[in-house]
């Protein structure tokens, strides 16, 4: 079975899960898996890797993938997903920010690589200051009226 095929299996089960599970937050991994494949990088060796997620075997370039799905109440409410935290040793750390945009059945919304010097340049043109806990939160989601637009954000097909 192909990686696609997995992928869509996986689908169908997390959202299977979450009838059964709801707190279970299943998206982060479906989003990890398309772009790890999409990019052909290799996950980090360890399960909690602190930084980033994944490498490029071929120039070691690390990669902190954030992905945020848009849940049936969001949906029937109309809210948006918008909020995600990057730490200071994931500033220290990845060469890349690659956000995944999901809807509610899983599937890609939209997607982006983000080069660090350009998420730096974003960062202060926006005047966005570290958390108390020295965290960075970006107003970044959806990703069609944000980050995803900006000077040197390259849009992903996942």
């Amino acid at each position: 079975m192909n990686v696609e095929s997995l992928v869509s299996e996986f689908k169908r089960i997390a959202l299977e899960l979450e009838k059964r599970f709801p707190s279970v937050d299943v998206a982060e991994h479906v989003g990890l898996i398309l772009a790890i494949n999409k990019l052909g990088l290799k996950p980090s060796e360890k399960q909690v890797q602190k930084g980033f997620d994944a490498l490029n075997p071929k120039t070691d370039e690390k990669y902190e993938i954030k992905t945020r799905r848009r849940t049936k109440l969001k949906v029937e409410t109309g809210q948006q997903v918008k909020i995600t935290t990057v730490t200071k040793n994931q500033m220290k750390t990845l060469d890349y920010l690659v956000l995944v945009q999901l809807g509610y059945e899983y599937n890609v919304e939209a997607a982006c690589l983000v080069p660090k010097d350009v998420l730096r340049r974003y960062i202060e043109e926006r005047g966005i200051k570290e958390g108390v806990r020295g965290e960075i939160r970006l107003n970044c989601f959806p990703l069609r009226e944000k980050l995803y637009s900006y000077p040197g954000v390259k849009s992903l097909k996942l």
